[in-house]
């Protein structure tokens, strides 16, 4: 579909414009919401007084993997036990090399302390998003709960506009602030809510 549509480009939030909106709209309905196979799930946090945002965005990275996995559970979409790979969007080779070594342990613990050795990490690694169509879809996603969180001060857009409709298709409500959103499909977390907090306490 992407070749008979000449859609040569790198599928990416920031590379929906007004010419091609239409284009992203249809890949969307067509591949994403249609096949109802894929889980969305999302996780905020202010960044204000954070000392190590690289330390702040490992944790943010382990509770998406292990709330995500607990709701994948609960909902009946993956039930445990279950073998599961971590593919990451690649950056800088240290940070990757970092993150992924935290995810590893952390994931690992939580295995026996969470789900009881029924889950198991197989393979955790960086992949470059220009040959890896579902982080593509995760950055079109991402994006999109970015932009609903951070509104532009200024007048509102046609990007507002797609990011509430992609959000919509996908069953996330717009109040995202401080509240955890569930439904069958997709989840927007927040370190705020109730179900992560008490997640902290006991870390």
């Amino acid at each position: 579909w992407l070749n008979s549509e000449g859609f040569a480009q790198e599928l990416k939030f920031n590379g929906v414009s007004k010419s091609n909106q239409r284009r992203y709209r249809e890949f969307i309905e067509r591949f994403i919401v249609s096949e109802g196979v894929l889980g969305f799930k999302a996780i905020s946090m202010g960044s204000k007084g954070l000392p190590d945002e690289g330390a702040a965005l490992a944790d943010l990275y382990y509770f998406l993997i292990r709330r995500g996995i607990e709701h994948e559970h609960e909902t009946g979409r993956a039930v445990l036990p279950r073998r599961i790979t971590f593919v990451k969007d690649a950056e800088e080779a240290g940070f990757d090399d970092r993150l992924l070594a935290l995810l590893r342990d952390r994931i690992e613990q939580a295995s026996q302390t969470v789900f009881g050795g029924n889950l198991v990490l197989e393979h955790a690694y960086a992949e470059d998003s220009k040959a890896y169509v579902f982080l593509q879809i995760a950055d079109l996603f991402t994006g999109c709960v970015s932009r609903v969180l951070n509104r532009p001060t200024q007048v509102r857009n046609w990007k507002d506009d797609f990011a509430d409709d992609v959000l919509a298709l996908l069953g996330v409500e717009q109040e995202l602030n401080e509240t955890e959103v569930l439904n069958d499909r997709a989840v927007h977390l927040s370190l705020r809510s109730p179900t992560l907090k008490g997640r902290l306490d006991e870390t």
